[in-house]
């Protein structure tokens, strides 16, 4: 009889902790299954942004020779109207030798 005392005070305890182990399971899948849903939602939030940023970088490299001048542009630019200026300013110079 002792036996089956003990059996039973066995089973029982197994059970329990079977009981408490698939409860415990079961809460933990149930927050991974949350954190992974907030994950998601944070990496969708974070691939619009990171798409929204690269289509404005890419306006703004378009509009880049519209709105501003590189340097090597202003440079030769600068050195052509050098050399209008020169040339003027030797024509100006040969006027007032000649007269």
């Amino acid at each position: 009889m002792s036996e089956w005392v003990t059996w039973i005070i066995q089973v029982v305890a197994y059970g329990v902790i079977c009981f408490l182990l698939k409860r415990e399971l079961n809460q933990l899948d149930a927050r991974d299954k949350h954190l992974q849903e907030r994950i998601d939602e944070v990496d969708e939030k974070a691939t619009q942004r990171i798409d929204k940023l690269q289509k404005e970088f890419n306006d703004t490299m378009n509009e880049l020779p519209f709105k501003y001048t590189m340097r090597d542009d202003f440079i030769r630019a600068v050195a052509g109207f050098d050399a209008k200026l020169d040339k003027i300013l030797d024509q100006l110079s040969r006027n007032n030798n000649n007269n």
